[in-house]
């Protein structure tokens, strides 16, 4: 009876002297900026900053990001990737949209819509949704919430 008491007490200490895994940190979006803009299709790129505060190194497995620009659903960034996290270091994921840019259009008059294709006007872009990591074998998903105003004439 005393080696049980001794082996879940083992077991217990054990246990609690592992630490539980912590999700990856949603830090910031930038350097979105313009790669293409035709009448028949505009192309975004930003940079997602992530900080894995975890000893161990994590995966970061899928996006399923919102792109809204002036809080108009533009397009969505679903990428399946396989990029790995180092523990307590911060991870940099290029995200890129397609769209036509009827969407951004969409909703205003003519003469505004003309005048935001022509000239260089500033828009809000949004980007709202998840990341999916894998910890330990189990998927997290992680929020990302972040904007920037960026001139839409390349």
């Amino acid at each position: 009876m005393k080696y049980y008491s001794v082996l879940i007490v083992g077991i217990v200490f054990l246990l609690a002297s592992c630490s539980k895994p912590q999700s990856p940190e949603f830090k910031k979006i930038d350097n979105i900026e313009v790669r293409e803009f035709t009448f028949k299709n505009v192309v975004l790129k930003a940079d997602a900053h992530f900080y894995n505060p975890n000893k161990k190194g994590i995966m970061l497995k899928s996006t399923d990001i919102d792109v809204l620009i002036d809080e108009i659903l533009v397009g969505k960034v679903n990428q399946d990737v396989e990029t790995k996290i180092e523990g307590m270091s911060d991870c940099v994921l290029p995200l890129v949209v397609n769209f036509p840019p009827e969407k951004i259009l969409k909703g205003k008059g003519f003469l505004d819509s003309f005048l935001t294709a022509v000239t260089q006007k500033e828009v809000l872009v949004n980007y709202k949704g998840n990341v999916t990591v894998e910890i330990l074998g189990i998927g997290v998903k992680v929020p990302v919430n972040g904007q920037e105003k960026v001139v839409i004439k390349k």
